[in-house]
């Protein structure tokens, strides 16, 4: 199952039609177990992410509050905040003023991050 964005929003990359998320079913941790640590960042708002990937899952609700799990059928990623939330003790306010999210997998994961959001600075570990 894909994404059922209606008719894939104009300026989104075409990634995005094989893009497939926690909302679809898919778990990152059934298919890809190796390699799923820190890889990068994504300084992107909570409201672009919800857009284009749906409702984040919650996480453990302590560190992480919010978690979008997502695949291209090849790679798989995972963005998150980490420790920086309500639920965790910090007075930034609700989860959804983040903007420096996790992403966490290997180099392809990231990359995989960066064509789907090609105007957001994405930015790895090493």
């Amino acid at each position: 199952m894909t994404t059922n964005l209606p008719a894939i929003k104009a300026g989104l990359p075409s990634i995005i039609r094989e893009i497939r998320t926690h909302n679809h079913g898919f778990s990152i941790f059934d298919h890809f177990t190796i390699g799923c640590g820190l890889a990068g960042y994504i300084d992107i708002s909570y409201a672009e992410l919800v857009d284009v990937l749906g409702e984040p899952g919650c996480g453990d609700e302590y560190k992480v509050e919010a978690e979008w799990e997502l695949t291209d059928g090849i790679r798989g990623a995972t963005i998150y905040n980490y420790c920086d939330g309500p639920s965790y003790g910090r007075s930034g306010g609700p989860v959804e003023h983040i903007r420096d999210w996790h992403i966490g997998g290997d180099s392809n994961s990231v990359q995989m991050i960066r064509e789907l959001f090609p105007l957001h600075d994405v930015r790895t570990m090493r």
